[in-house]
């Protein structure tokens, strides 16, 4: 198919740009009758909805750091801050 042939040349080439990849990915998928590739391709392109479940590529495992002073002494830079303090919330980055 040339669609495929175009994906292709459009990732392999210097200058890919991934979102026009997706894009004619999304026409192919619909021409396919693949409505699970559709689905995630349009996750891919606009975010994924809240609650969902994220691919592991998408989840990101961080530590939370803290630079903190009580106003009088030194401050103490960069320490660990304890897990269960850290809000659980999703954080996303654009």
């Amino acid at each position: 198919m040339r669609l495929i042939t175009e994906i292709i040349d459009l990732l392999s080439s210097e200058s890919a740009n991934l979102a026009d990849a997706l894009f004619k990915a999304k026409v192919l998928a619909y021409r396919m009758g693949q409505p699970e590739l559709k689905a995630w391709i349009d996750s891919e392109l606009n975010g994924y909805p809240d609650g969902a479940d994220l691919p592991p590529y998408r989840v990101l495992a961080i530590t939370c750091v803290a630079n903190v002073t009580d106003g009088y002494t030194h401050p103490v830079i960069h320490i660990s801050y304890p897990k269960a303090s850290c809000a659980e919330e999703r954080v996303y980055f654009q």
